[in-house]
């Protein structure tokens, strides 16, 4: 179990992109690093089934089996809220957003977190000749959680060259892992709204020799 906090001004050494807004205030960039993580899980399990007292055929069935599991599970990443075009005029086009004033950019009451995970109403692009109001980084997506499976079995393990069968799961809950939202003022047909998902449970089989 990890529990950090990295800031910085800017987690790109270019501009544009994810590298700093303003030139000519690199501290209007000061916020969680694009890859910051506040708590962060890892667990892993490895263990071989008893052997069982039976004969030989049944045997060569059920024992030698080893089962394994890895936890996983940490808090969302931060992302910027951008203006989309380059309303500063500075030819870099990374301006933040400016912020509505008495409006939260919480999620309003009933609205479905995918088309809505934050409040859109709530920002607007920045001011002609400004680099925008907001903060870099100011808001968090959605957390991550996955645990993966395996069975292995050892087949004749007594001998030299012998073989391994695999049977191995990922995320095998099928959690779904959701994406940060659409974040750029812009781009209104995906702003706010979270278009996609990291992997659904995967099943996959296998067999090797070793000598």
């Amino acid at each position: 179990l990890v529990y950090s906090k990295v800031f910085d001004n800017t987690s790109s050494a270019t501009e544009g992109n994810s590298g700093p807004t303003n030139p000519f205030n690199l501290a209007s960039g000061y916020g969680p690093a694009n890859f910051d993580q506040k708590i962060r899980f890892n667990a892993s399990i490895n263990y071989l089934l008893p052997r069982l007292q039976v004969n030989k055929f049944v045997g060569a069935v059920v024992n030698g089996w080893q089962a394994n599991s890895i936890i996983f599970a940490q808090t969302g990443m931060p992302f910027t809220i951008l203006s989309g075009t380059d309303r500063s005029l500075s030819g870099i086009g990374n301006d933040y957003a400016d912020a509505v004033p008495g409006i939260s950019s919480a999620r309003p009451s009933g609205a479905s977190k995918l088309t809505e995970y934050f409040n859109p109403a709530a920002f607007v692009q920045a001011a002609t000749g400004t680099f925008g109001n907001t903060s870099r980084n100011f808001l968090r997506g959605p957390g991550y959680t996955d645990v993966d499976a395996s069975l292995f079995k050892d087949v004749f393990p007594e001998r030299r060259i012998h073989g391994q069968f695999r049977a191995e799961a990922f995320n095998l809950f099928n959690h779904t892992n959701l994406n940060n939202p659409g974040s750029t003022v812009s781009s209104s047909g995906s702003f706010g709204h979270i278009t996609g998902a990291n992997s659904p449970r995967v099943f996959q089989f296998g067999a090797k020799v070793l000598f």
